[in-house]
């Protein structure tokens, strides 16, 4: 319950490593290059938004869970 709630609330900073790794994937990626993880969150705030930073949380919040009901019962 409490690595579900910490993961939401760091989402933001996955979603940016995300962007970050696949920014180096290809030469003509439309994903734009970042200065830093702070620009990189001021950017994507202003340009898309804020739930621009939030969006996925669901599905990583929905598989957390499955994954934590599997090993507490399989325990």
């Amino acid at each position: 319950m409490v690595a579900n709630i910490a993961s939401q609330i760091l989402f933001p900073l996955e979603n940016v490593k995300i962007r970050f790794q696949a920014s180096n994937l290809a030469n003509n990626n439309p994903i734009p290059a970042y200065k830093g993880i702070q620009h990189a969150i001021k950017n994507i705030y202003i340009d898309e938004g804020f739930l621009a930073l939030y969006r996925g949380v669901f599905m990583n919040v929905f598989a957390g869970s499955i994954a934590n009901s599997i090993f507490f019962y399989v325990y």
